[in-house]
């Protein structure tokens, strides 16, 4: 082989030898770069673990109240009859029991108007509310309570007067508005009326010196009990009363000195 052959031969197995080498690294290369891939990209969901941590930590604590109530259970099983032990608590059949409201008392008395201010008390010789109204004539008078208009008369004096029987809790009591200027259309002996009935309005009939309700009441059924058997009788009595501590509307309910609502 001449010199000129080997020269070109020596270059063929440097060449394929470089090849070779490059070829080992490209696939070095290659590898590392999957690798490289898998590690940078693999997803960990960090909220599905949160979630898994969170739930086995109440089970874990749900069981350990479970275990401790149980517990205390049978250490006092050994003191206390069986017939008023509890059975075992299962935390999970525990609910919240929704407590029912205590019902509203119903109301029963009322005031008789709208707005007014008392502008005389009850005495013994005057057995009666004074009521005035800066409405004067147009203020309207309702029943205290409900119940049966017993009596609509015109008194001694020329007073439009109206009269209610009123049954509460089995027990009677009669309500009386004097001085009246007009009733109310429709209104009869025998009717039954609830507070929010009018009966008339407010006025100066009879011997009165300004405009003016003249209201008492009396627990006695006017007409309808030898108490009240008659007008004079339900004074008399209603005195007898005042007496032993009966002071009508304002024992029945607070009456303010003046208001501007039933």
């Amino acid at each position: 082989m001449s010199g000129r052959d080997r020269y070109i031969l020596r270059g063929k197995i440097t060449i394929a030898f470089s090849i070779i080498i490059i070829g080992i690294s490209c696939g070095i290369n290659l590898y590392l770069f999957n690798i490289d891939n898998k590690i940078g990209y693999e997803s960990i969901n960090i909220k599905d673990m949160a979630t898994a941590n969170i739930a086995i930590k109440k089970e874990i604590e749900k069981s350990a109240i479970s275990e401790m109530i149980n517990t205390y259970q049978k250490k006092v099983s050994k003191e206390v009859p069986k017939e008023i032990l509890l059975p075992p608590i299962d935390i999970d059949s525990v609910v919240e029991e929704d407590i029912p409201l205590q019902e509203e008392k119903k109301r029963i008395w009322y005031l008789p108007c709208e707005i007014g201010t008392i502008s005389g008390g009850i005495t013994y010789y005057h057995y009666a509310l004074d009521i005035t109204s800066p409405r004067g004539q147009n203020e309207l008078v309702y029943p205290v309570a409900s119940g049966v208009i017993s009596d609509i008369y015109k008194d001694n004096a020329g007073a439009l007067v109206v009269t209610i029987n009123h049954t509460i809790d089995g027990k009677l009591y009669t309500s009386q508005y004097v001085h009246m200027s007009r009733y109310i259309d429709g209104i009869f002996v025998g009717k039954e009326v609830t507070p929010s009935d009018p009966i008339g309005y407010m006025g100066k009939t009879g011997m009165a010196t300004g405009v003016h309700l003249h209201f008492a009441l009396v627990d006695c059924g006017m007409f309808n009990d030898e108490n009240c058997g008659s007008l004079e009788n339900f004074f008399k009595y209603g005195k007898k009363r005042l007496t032993e501590g009966f002071y009508g509307l304002q024992s029945v309910m607070d009456v303010p000195s003046n208001w501007t609502s039933r």
